[in-house]
Formats: structure tokens, sequence, C-alpha cells
């Protein structure tokens, strides 16, 4: 069996509102080291392993709004809307760095990737 970003199972989550979509930068980086997007009762958070430079999903308690934490604008858009599906992606050496999410549809919408120990955000646009 192949690893997984996912250390949950992933259907707990899947439908929950999103109440808040949230970044920790580390050492004044200038991105993000983690992401937390909090549903519900939990926040789903993506960070970048220390060792290995690949993306690690866990389930954890809502991070505190005070401190490194701080809203990522360029998500706002997606609070109050409902997790959708997910996707993984493998490099072609084996490594889990990207992660996808929808949000209210089907279709893939924001893509994060470990790129040099940051989770960089991407948003998915249909062409044609």
């Amino acid at each position: 069996m192949l690893p997984t970003l996912l250390h949950f199972d992933y259907e707990d989550i899947l439908d929950q509102a999103v109440t808040a979509v949230l970044g920790e930068r580390l050492f004044d980086a200038p991105g993000f080291w983690a992401v937390a997007i909090v549903l519900e009762h939990q926040a789903l958070v993506l960070r970048v392993s220390d060792d290995s430079d690949q993306l690690i999903l866990t389930l954890e308690d809502e991070p505190a709004t005070q401190g490194q934490w701080e809203a990522i604008d360029t998500m706002a858009d997606v609070v109050g809307s409902r997790l959708g599906w997910c996707w993984e992606g493998r490099s072609y050496t084996g490594y889990l760095d990207m992660f996808l999410l929808s949000f209210d549809v089907l279709e893939p919408q924001f893509c994060f990737v470990a790129v040099a120990a940051q989770v960089e955000i991407k948003r998915l646009t249909r062409l044609g």
C-alpha cells in the first residue's frame, strides 16, 4: 500500500462548513509553513515536514487566532462553503508534495504544494 498525505479518515470531515482559513509563518518567511482550514469542530492542517519537505495533513483542534496564525485573504471566499473532495499529488521521485481541494463542488479549486519548506497555495481555473 502506498503512503498517503492523510493521517485520518477524510470522510470524517467531508461536507463540513469552513469557518476560517489561517496561515502560520515561520521565521518571518514570506510564505506559510502551515495552513489551517478551520471547520465546524476542528481544523484540517497542512504542514511541510522538516525531514522530507513533503506535505503532512492532520486533523487538529482549531488553532488560536492570535500569535503566528493569520487569515489568508486569498482564500476568504471559501469561508462559509463546505469542504468537498480532495486529491493527492506525488512527484516522480515518490514524494507527496501536492494536495488539491474542492469546496461546494466536485472540481478541484485550490492546490497546495510543498516548495522550499513552505506551503504554496494556487487557485485552479478551468481552461476552455
